[in-house]
Order: structure tokens, then sequence, then C-alpha cells
């Protein structure tokens, strides 16, 4: 039955007090319900249609104060613990940037430095207010896009060590593409949930052409990090019933790709020589002093020497040329190893403090997400962000069996840099925005509905 006329300018007048656009069609369904209930509950009582309508309005109260009240409600969350998280991480980047210039001697323009980290900045701020959900909208457009741009670029590129895209006067190596993978994989499974076996075969099959494009542009970390996010969402989302499939056979049925994916992922790693003594140097790291494990052994050497405040101790037996500033060639790869061996492990530590505080932020806040969208694009962008840190700092301490790609936010590099900043700030959008999607926000309405609707007569 379409509700009365006064209902409907009752619900205009509350939704006009709400300042969060966003949520006025939430509010104005639940206030309709709750009108409708209410006028069915007076005209059961033997009232007529027209006085069931007129007490109605009476009970709730005036408009503009209960659209007051749910302006108090519903806004857009700030936040301030997390954006100064993220502050402290570019700060650190930023001064990592200007200390290897100034005190390593390592050539380059401070004014560029400068220029990258505002930058950085200004995209964490777009994408932050920005309306993530949008994204849930257009999955498979944007999955198609990221594949052909990809493959384009991948035409183009040049490969020595890695596939860079050359480009003006710098270059961007493909391998960072691998960083969007688990974003644009959630959003398929967003898209093909509620299909069954079906939708969980669509994801894989979107995925098989990431793997092939990430398994020719190493370094790998990002192609590891890609296999595991992305099929730990895809086994979350199966176990949590968003494909309304069994709970066991659709574990079997995500797990045997999963499996598949990771060892074409192997397979293609630890066919390379290199590759295949790193897994030797973690037992015997002896083995590292020739070959392509040399700079492991050397890292884990100076660490060894490094104190906890303060320059380490001399390592003498490295060449006179090994032991000093240039003990590595200085790049973003053994920054962190070279900043803790000349100033301590204090930077070491706080470097880790830094990104443990904004990862435990971070994962309160996810947990806190009931709305499908947001926890599974929240999940991804956190999953590539872990998984970033544990292969970078791997690498910092002489462990790596693959190199890292980046330290989110810290490392410096333009691609790194823009693809971390597009990442986190869609992360603190899902923080800022996703609150108007949560189921539990009608309860909160519905408090608010049900202190009118108990005034007395």
């Amino acid at each position: 039955m379409p509700l009365p006329e006064p209902f409907r300018e009752y619900v205009e007048n509350v939704c006009g007090q709400i300042r969060w656009k966003k949520v006025r069609p939430a509010v104005a369904e639940e206030l309709e319900a709750h009108l409708d209930d209410q006028r069915q509950a007076l005209m059961e009582e033997g009232a007529s249609e027209e006085d069931a309508v007129k007490e109605t309005l009476r009970q709730m109260g005036d408009p503009v104060d209960v659209g007051g009240q749910l302006d108090r409600v519903h806004r857009p969350k700030p936040q301030r613990a997390m954006l100064a998280a993220v502050g402290l991480l570019l700060v650190m980047g930023f001064c990592f940037s200007l200390a290897a210039n100034l005190l390593r001697g390592v050539e380059g323009n401070p004014v560029r430095v400068v220029n990258a980290y505002l930058l950085a900045a200004v995209l964490i701020l777009c994408c932050y207010f920005l309306d993530f959900s949008f994204l849930g909208k257009i999955p498979v457009i944007l999955n198609g896009g990221f594949l052909a741009l990809t493959a384009f670029l991948f035409i183009r590129s040049s490969y020595g060590p890695y596939r860079d895209f050359q480009f003006g006067g710098g270059s961007f190596n493909l391998a960072y593409f691998s960083l969007l993978v688990p974003l644009l994989f959630a959003l398929l499974i967003y898209h093909y949930r509620n299909r069954g076996y079906r939708g969980i075969g669509y994801c894989v099959l979107w995925f098989l052409p990431y793997l092939v494009l990430m398994s020719l542009c190493p370094p790998y970390a990002g192609m590891v990090t890609a296999i595991v996010s992305c099929f730990l969402l895809l086994c979350m989302a199966v176990w949590q019933g968003w494909f309304g499939t069994e709970r066991r056979k659709g574990m079997f049925f995500s797990l045997i790709p999963a499996i598949l994916c990771a060892a074409l992922g192997c397979l293609v790693i630890f066919s390379q020589e290199h590759n295949r003594e790193q897994v030797l140097l973690l037992f015997n790291p002896e083995l590292a002093r020739e070959g392509a494990g040399y700079h492991y052994w050397v890292k884990r050497e100076l660490l060894k020497n490094a104190h906890f405040i303060g320059h380490g101790d001399p390592v003498d037996f490295l060449e006179t040329s090994m032991a000093s500033t240039s003990t590595l060639s200085f790049d973003w790869d053994n920054f962190l190893t070279l900043f803790t061996y000349d100033f301590g492990w204090i930077v070491f530590l706080a470097v880790v403090a830094a990104l443990a505080i904004f990862a435990v932020l971070a994962f309160r806040r996810v947990r806190k997400l009931t709305n499908a969208l947001s926890r599974v694009v929240a999940l991804a962008i956190l999953f590539t962000l872990l998984g970033q840190i544990v292969f970078y700092l791997l690498e910092t301490l002489g462990f790596g069996l693959i190199s890292g790609l980046s330290l989110p936010l810290i490392s410096p590099g333009n691609a790194a840099l823009m693809v971390d900043a597009v990442l986190v700030g869609f992360l603190l959008s899902v923080f800022r925005n996703g609150e108007a999607m949560q189921t539990e926000n009608l309860v909160k309405r519905a408090t608010i509905f049900a202190r009118f609707l108990k005034k007395e007569s």
C-alpha cells in the first residue's frame, strides 16, 4: 500500500536535516517502515486511517528534531588516528630520502623528493574523500581495463632484470601493478557473490591472466602476495556463505585452483638459479660469500655488527672499501639495512613500530565492518600492504627468498609510492564511508525512532 502523502512529506523533512546524503535513502526506507508499522497498529486498535496517520505523526514529533538527532548519528567518521599513522609513515620516508641525499651522497634532487611525497599525500587525501563504493559498481570494467592496460605496457616495455615501461625521463616497473590485483579481485568476489559455484569459477578464471602477466614481471614478491591475498579472500567469502554454496564443497572448489596457482608461482620463481640459491642460504649463510646471494650475506654481517644506537663496528673481514659507507651500493632495497648499521637498531625498530601501529589501527577498524563490500576491499588492501612489509623486512635482515618490492609509504620511488598512496587512500575511504553501509546503523536508527514512538500522547 502506498504511503500517505503526509508520511512522505514527513520523511522528506527528516532526511533534509541529514547532511550526509549517502545515508538518506537508507534512513528514509527505515523511517517509512516505522511510520507504516505504527499506523497499522493504531488502525488495528480501531482508529480510522486518517486519525492513525495524524496520531503517528504526532507521536513521532517534530521532523526537524528527529532529523537533527539522526544527523548526529550519521556522519562520516574522520580517521584522525589513521591519518596520523599514515602521516608518520610519509614523514619517515621523506626523512630517509633526505638522509640518503645529505649523509650518503646519493644523487637526487631534493625538490623532486618533496614533490613526490606531496603528490603521495594529495593522492591519499583524494582517495580518502572519494566514496569507495563506486568501485563495486564497475568491477568488470575495472578488471578488463586494467588487464588491457597491463598487457599493452608489457608489450611496450623493455626487458632487463625487470620489466620497465619507459616514459619521459623515468620508468615504471610493471611488477608494481601486482599490488593492485588483490583489490581488483576483491571487487570481482563482491560482484559474483550469490552465484554459487559458477561465481567462484568466474573469479578463478579472471585471476588466470593476472597470474600469467605477474609471472612475466619480476621481482615476484608482488605475485606471491597477490596469490596468497586473492585466495584468502576467496576462501573467506566461501566460508561466510557469500556464494551460497555448501561450505566444505565450496572451500574444496576454491582451494584446488589456489594450490595450482601457488605451484605455478613456485615453478616460475625457483626455475631461476638465483632464487634456488636463496633457499640454500637460509640453511648455510656461508654459501652466500660468493654468487648471487652475496649481498644478503653482507646484510647479515652488517647487522651482526650493528649497535642499538650509533654506528656499527667495522666489518674486518670485508675489503676496506666494503667496510665503509659504500658497503652496499645504496638503493632502496638496501636503505633500511644501511641506516640500521649507520645509526643503530633503533632505526629499524622505529620503522617496525610505525608500521605496526598502522596495521593494528587498521585491523581494529576492519573488525567493525559488517558490509560485504567494505570488508572485502579493506582486507584486500591490508593483505597487500602486509605482504609488502613482510617481504621487505625479510630482505632487510638478509633472509629474503625473493626480492621485496617496497616498504609502504616509506620507500621512495615514484611508482611504489604512488601505488601505495592510492591503496592507503581507498583503505581510509572505507573506514570513513563504510559506516553508511553498516547494518548496525539500523539499530541506531531504530533506537531513535522507538524513542519518539514511545512519547506520551
